[in-house]
């Protein structure tokens, strides 16, 4: 059986299929640890014919470093980690740039403290029984987002080869908004926020992971950017903004958002709150560049946007703004965690003099 099946799903990428084949037969992994599947356009097919202990999709257009598979494999033998990312980097006109997600070794971490949730691409070493077991299969239409974090989730643990660029991604348009498409956006969204429901119950692991599908460039919110009202016809429109409310009124409060721009943060605040007209009212002003009309703190209140409805949205900071909010957040999360250990400790008097005698002991 060989170690690592590489699936290549070939599209329309004839002028890159080249390098990316040449990288896989490049190696060091001996070849007979690796075997290759081409299918054309379907993963799916692809991981059907997959008999290694470990699967590896890879892009056409992209390649790897020699030492990738080998050095992926080795992580995932020593750990048993179900998923291993590689670290990856961007090529846009032969100038390399961090893709988002980790970029340091780390082995056997969590996956939200680890903050991995942040790439959902399939440029990564996945264990075929993790897999298999769970009868993981790509949506059969839209971004593969939905299957990456599902894995995740199933995973033990995951782990990340941070010591070098292992993957190379070749900069591409097709994961904005307008490529994605509003149908196949507002559906990969709804199953990401689906899955993070099913496995994460706890609402401090949940916001994190739901910064991405509900304030992300291709969430929610940016359903209703500036090209809401050209994208949608008018009955459409309503229909999109029924089923979005209904989404986040479900999982999202205004005060979960952690990152974003002010036009998302505003725009998903109207959503929740159910403003339709609202809505509109903003999507114009961001497509028009128009500024959104914030009253300022004076001392009392932050600052807050409001609409010609009379809609008001709450804490309307810019990126740079929210950045000392959110440290705040987290330094009191982190002060809580402390008392509660402390009260722990006093509730049970034998740990708290086991815990000074290690101390006198080291």
């Amino acid at each position: 059986m060989p170690k690592v099946s590489v699936v290549v799903p070939v599209r329309d990428a004839e002028p890159h299929l080249d390098q990316c084949l040449g990288s896989i037969a490049a190696q060091t992994l001996p070849a007979d640890d690796i075997e290759l599947i081409v299918v054309d356009d379907s993963r799916n097919a692809g991981l059907d014919q997959a008999t290694g202990e470990y699967v590896f999709f890879l892009d056409p257009r992209d390649w790897l470093a020699p030492t990738a598979l080998e050095a992926l494999v080795g992580i995932a033998d020593r750990t048993g980690s179900g998923v291993v990312l590689p670290r990856t980097e961007i090529v846009e006109s032969d100038r390399p740039r961090t893709a988002p997600g980790p970029s340091q070794t780390a082995a056997a971490v969590d996956v939200v403290a680890s903050r991995v949730y942040r790439t959902y691409s399939t440029e990564k070493l996945y264990r075929s029984a993790l897999l298999r077991d769970h009868n993981l299969r790509f949506p059969s239409a839209g971004p593969a987002d939905p299957f990456t974090l599902e894995a995740y989730f199933l995973s033990p643990h995951v782990s990340v080869a941070g010591d070098q660029p292992y993957c190379f991604v070749r900069w591409r348009e097709d994961n904005s908004l307008a490529d994605l498409g509003p149908g196949n956006c507002l559906t990969n969204n709804t199953l990401l926020i689906e899955l993070i429901e099913k496995y994460c119950h706890a609402k401090e692991r949940r916001i994190p992971l739901l910064q991405g599908p509900v304030l992300g460039s291709t969430g929610v919110a940016a359903l209703f950017g500036p090209r809401f009202l050209v994208q949608f016809e008018p009955d459409e429109q309503r229909d999109v903004f029924d089923h979005a409310h209904a989404l986040l009124r479900r999982v999202w409060k205004p005060a979960y958002r952690r990152e974003g721009t002010l036009g998302m943060h505003v725009l998903s605040s109207l959503v929740w709150q159910g403003d339709f007209d609202a809505v509109v009212e903003v999507s114009w002003m961001i497509r028009n560049k128009a500024p959104l009309p914030v009253l300022p703190a004076d001392g009392r209140h932050r600052p807050t946007f409001v609409a010609s409805t009379g809609t008001r949205v709450k804490d309307a900071l810019t990126k740079d703004e929210l950045a000392p909010y959110v440290q705040a957040q987290r330094e009191r999360r982190k002060a809580a965690e402390r008392r509660r250990r402390r009260l722990a400790m006093l509730a049970h008097p034998a740990r708290l003099v086991q815990q000074f005698a290690g101390r006198r002991h080291a």
